[in-house]
């Protein structure tokens, strides 16, 4: 149970690394944060962006949505990214939000529950690997 853990947290966790320094505004830094309470544990990955509109965010995490299709012809992105954050953390009682905090800042902010029913408390509260 906790390797599916893992792999899955690792599949979100590379997805959105590589999202934020692919489409991110380049030579600009991605802020990493993390917390945690009694409930859950929460990461932002903040970095500088492009105009989006908030009424764009919903279809960011669509499969298969793509904002700049130039990317696509690099071969590395596909527009399943975000849709891949949200069906894993599905699996793993978690959630994605995205968010634009500022005009010129994008924000993914993954939300795990902790407690005695959720995996991530035995993989990264007891053990400290995260927060």
């Amino acid at each position: 149970m906790r390797r599916c853990f893992q792999a899955g947290a690792l599949v979100v966790f590379r997805n959105l690394f590589s999202n934020a320094l692919s489409h991110g505004i380049a030579n600009h830094s991605v802020v990493i944060e993390c917390e945690s309470d009694r409930s859950e544990i929460k990461v932002q990955i903040t970095n500088r962006c492009d105009d989006i509109d908030e009424t764009e965010l919903p279809r960011l995490a669509e499969r298969f949505y793509q904002r700049d299709l130039s990317r696509c012809q690099t071969g590395n992105h596909s527009g399943l990214g975000l849709s891949i954050c949200v069906d894993t953390l599905n699996l793993l009682n978690g959630r994605l939000q995205l968010e634009l905090p500022q005009k010129d800042r994008f924000r993914a902010t993954v939300f795990l529950l902790t407690g005695t029913r959720s995996i991530a408390s035995n993989l990264f509260i007891e053990r400290g690997d995260l927060c």
